[in-house]
């Protein structure tokens, strides 16, 4: 076995440029193509990240705090235990729906009722449907082990209801 020197390697253009993607592509040593493809990959992870903003995440009870005053206590009153009547029939104590569902906070049966999806259109239902009021941005909302797109006002609206739940 002979040991041969290795010829020496084309130059690389000073811009990299299509030559060198070419020869990357080919499976040649490339050092600028890999030094251009991390730069590319960098720059889309960060364009990822800064596209991630806070409001993309679910929203504090606070934020939900503020859509219940203005939405919910005419009926369910402020602390959301109940006590309204609407007709002949009293509003359901909200700081309870866990424990009626057996300890679990349903989400998914929550946000139905909320934005009127589980309601036809029977009149023995008499909360109204909030779906229309509670638009705007989607954000993830996780409901039966499932990342949900769910409207920012109605996610937090979620949130602060599953927080006031009392044992």
């Amino acid at each position: 076995m002979t040991c041969r020197r290795p010829e020496a390697a084309e130059p690389l253009p000073r811009s990299g440029g299509r030559a060198a993607w070419q020869r990357a592509d080919a499976g040649q040593s490339n050092p600028a193509g890999t030094q251009a493809r991390r730069f590319v990959a960098t720059l889309a992870v960060l364009a990822l990240i800064s596209a991630c903003s806070l409001e993309d995440t679910m929203p504090a009870p606070a934020e939900g705090e503020r859509y219940f005053a203005q939405n919910c206590t005419a009926c369910h009153g402020p602390s959301g235990a109940g006590g309204g009547t609407i007709g002949l029939r009293s509003a359901p104590d909200l700081t309870g729906i866990s424990t009626r569902a057996g300890g679990n906070f349903p989400r998914a049966q929550v946000l139905s009722q909320i934005d009127g999806y589980s309601r036809g259109k029977s009149p023995a239902h008499v909360m109204p449907e909030f779906g229309s009021l509670l638009k705007g941005e989607l954000v993830p909302v996780e409901v039966d082990g499932v990342l949900t797109p769910t409207p920012r006002p109605l996610a937090a609206l979620l949130a602060y209801l599953e927080a006031i739940q009392v044992e």
